[in-house]
């Protein structure tokens, strides 16, 4: 049987430094080539909430 080390090290490294930094939303290589491929969409979902957040915070300011 080969044993392919370079592929699994690879991983391995791609774990370590996504726990190093914090981020737990991947759970498998399958789940980042998703986000890879719906970051754009997801960016700008991200900053419609927050554009929605801040304006929303306006309006109770400014009725207060």
């Amino acid at each position: 049987m080969t044993v392919v080390l370079g592929q699994i090290e690879s991983l391995v490294r791609i774990r370590e430094t996504l726990d190093e930094k914090g981020i737990t939303r991947f759970n498998s290589i399958g789940e980042i080539n998703t986000f890879i491929n719906n970051y754009n969409n997801e960016k700008e979902e991200a900053l419609f909430k927050i554009q929605n957040d801040v304006d929303l915070e306006i309006d109770n300011l400014l009725a207060e």
